[in-house]
């Protein structure tokens, strides 16, 4: 409900997932209100893992309450939102599908790295798409988002949230988040509030990320291990502790080598998003 805003759709690799089977969570509730959204399950193939789909124009016809089990029907709705040039209504809906999740997986350098670009992919489109949104406060500089495949796909909230955070940055977008009251999300205002007053940037949060899974192996909170990581001197200390109880993983000369050529390949894939099948599908 965010007005002017890139909405995200958790999407499945393949567009509208069990939306006319039944299924009733993020996605497909999305598609059964905005019944129009339907029609990119006719024409767009099985996302790659440098690819999203974008959804302009496509009007909510349904009120509802509930989700998953829950979720029920409650009447027609007005949309209020004005059309652009083009007659079509001021919305821009972004597809794009989260990794399934193990307790361990996520954390694994080449798939954080996949997760940036599928998200940075989402956001990325050149403006020019939308110049005719832009007027009337439609200039979809900020992106609606949430707890991106921390459903069904069982992702970590925390480090879902971060990453998506690090590909809104790369793309020049501001994030309004919405975590439904979700426990797992718990500390996500303090810790991003704490990285801006810090000045913190891109590169800086992307280490960190690396260096909890290689230094903490995920025995700690990541919200607690990036604001820990604003004074490198009580790190250091709690790191010492750890490794003195045999909690802790690698050594921090080993996380500083595998930070180092994690961040070499990423940049590496960024710059190359171009040459492959393209970072975005549109319909």
């Amino acid at each position: 409900d965010s007005k002017g805003a890139i909405h995200a759709d958790f999407a499945n690799e393949w567009i509208g997932g069990g939306a006319l089977m039944g299924g009733c969570v993020q996605e497909e509730i999305l598609f059964m209100i905005r019944p129009e959204c339907l029609a990119s399950m006719l024409f767009c193939e099985v996302m790659a893992p440098n690819e999203s789909i974008i959804i302009t124009g496509a009007e909510r016809f349904s009120s509802y309450s509930g989700y998953g089990h829950t979720f029920t029907w409650k009447g027609d709705y007005r949309d209020p939102t004005p059309l652009d040039s083009h007659k079509r209504l001021r919305t821009v809906i972004v597809a794009f599908d989260a990794l399934v999740a193990t307790s361990s997986n996520q954390y694994k350098m080449e798939n954080m790295q996949r997760e940036i670009i599928k998200a940075y992919a989402a956001l990325s489109f050149p403006r020019s798409c939308f110049e005719s949104h832009a007027e009337k406060g439609y200039a979809f500089k900020a992106f609606a988002t949430g707890n991106w495949g921390c459903g069904a796909f069982r992702g970590h909230i925390p480090l879902k949230a971060m990453l998506q955070w690090i590909s809104a940055s790369e793309a020049g977008k501001d994030i309004v988040y919405y975590d439904y009251g979700d426990a797992g999300a718990r500390g996500l205002a303090e810790v991003t509030r704490k990285l801006l007053e810090a000045e913190k940037t891109v590169g800086w949060l992307w280490r960190e990320l690396v260096s909890y899974y290689v230094e903490v192996g995920m025995r700690g909170d990541l919200f607690s291990y990036l604001i820990e990581g604003l004074d490198p001197q009580q790190r250091e200390k709690n790191l010492a502790e750890a490794r003195a109880q045999g909690t802790c993983g690698r050594t921090h000369l080993e996380s500083e080598a595998v930070t180092k050529s994690i961040l070499e390949g990423l940049s590496a894939k960024m710059n190359a998003r171009s040459r492959g099948r393209g970072d975005t599908t549109t319909t």
